[in-house]
């Protein structure tokens, strides 16, 4: 009995299959009536959900009329669809964060080639004061 009440959820279907599998050993042994199977697996299943928001999401079904077994298929719909867009969100971070890369190369690239301009300007405006000083220095 201890196994069922400490057991912990992988997947939703995992965790249904484990949780329905040690109730049954239970009842086999005789420590658990099949009366309560409804209410106690239930139970047990929702507790067990290992995110939060599935947990939160499955509330509803999970205090309403629903059986173990449709509490069990909405709980691995909205696992799926709670994965699904996870993946989507993380490649959107990286579609973002490769723009993002983009962008910093770009502006280092323009900075580069502008500071590149700016010191041969600068380069070239001490050429022109160093031959206006040889210039004025021999009285041209």
């Amino acid at each position: 009995m201890q196994d069922f009440y400490s057991s912990k959820q992988k997947s939703a279907s995992d965790w249904g299959v484990r949780v329905e599998n040690l109730f049954q050993k239970l009842v086999r042994k005789g420590e658990i009536d099949t009366s309560q199977r409804n209410t106690i697996l239930k139970r047990k299943f929702w507790r067990g959900l290992y995110r939060d928001k599935l947990r939160e999401a499955m509330r509803v079904s999970h205090e309403s009329t629903d059986t173990f077994e449709i509490l069990r298929k909405k709980t691995r719909k909205e696992e799926e669809k709670m994965d699904s867009d996870s993946k989507v969100v993380s490649q959107n971070e990286t579609e973002h964060s490769s723009k993002v890369h983009q962008l910093i190369r770009t502006i280092q690239n323009t900075k580069g080639s502008k500071l590149d301009t700016v010191l041969n300007r600068m380069e070239a405006l001490e050429r022109e004061i160093q031959e206006l000083r040889r210039d004025k220095s021999q009285g041209v």
